[in-house]
């Protein structure tokens, strides 16, 4: 994916607030989707980065599902490298260096997959549900490199229209499925096809 809710299909544990390390397990293009900000509706082409948390909570419990399985958290960005956009902050911080301009031109995110990183996660109220959310991504201390980092537990999770693959869609999980079909990138593709079957049934007819 070069750039110039995960729904209810996993069980929920709510990650606790504070600094963990983590692993990036998923990118996912969710294509252009509508938001609110400051009041006004707008439309922008946007992303899913997938985080698994390692480690332990404050009371010393690892931060796992019953099963095994590491905490999961997630982030949507707008898919942009311009200079005031939260993606491009938020990698920046990861990498620990600013962009070069060669990588302004064209910047794979398929690289940021299984890359370590420290995440400060905050909760937010709303009502009576907690959510949890992530602040701010870091780069991972010297220091705790050298104790060695965890290996990724999550199957990988990647999907963009710019390298659209079928099996990699049909992975995703049903929530992230519904998302991305309200996006005129796949309403569009959905037409190319359908115009593709025409010209298929068209060739077919004898002169």
């Amino acid at each position: 994916m070069l750039i110039s809710d995960s729904g209810n299909d996993r069980e929920f544990k709510l990650a606790p607030a504070g600094v963990h390390m983590a692993i990036c397990y998923g990118v996912v293009d969710l294509g252009t989707q509508g938001y609110t900000y400051l009041g006004e509706q707008k439309q922008a082409r946007q992303c899913r980065i997938m985080w698994e948390l390692h480690g332990e909570d404050a009371d010393g419990q690892p931060l796992t599902l019953e099963d095994g399985r590491p905490l999961s958290l997630s982030q949507r960005y707008t898919l942009s490298l311009a200079e005031k956009a939260k993606l491009r902050k938020t990698l920046i911080s990861w990498r620990g260096r600013e962009f070069t301009a060669q990588e302004l031109k064209g910047f794979d995110l398929r690289t940021i997959i299984g890359a370590p990183c420290m995440l400060t996660v905050t909760h937010a109220v709303k009502g009576d549900r907690t959510f949890a959310n992530v602040d701010t991504v870091t780069a991972v201390p010297a220091a705790l490199k050298k104790l060695g980092l965890p290996e990724m537990v999550n199957k990988k999770v990647y999907f963009s229209f710019g390298y659209f693959e079928q099996h990699e869609f049909d992975a995703l999980t049903d929530g992230l499925k519904k998302i991305i079909m309200q996006s005129p990138e796949w309403e569009n593709r959905q037409q190319i096809k359908h115009v593709a079957k025409l010209d298929d049934v068209d060739d077919d007819i004898p002169f």
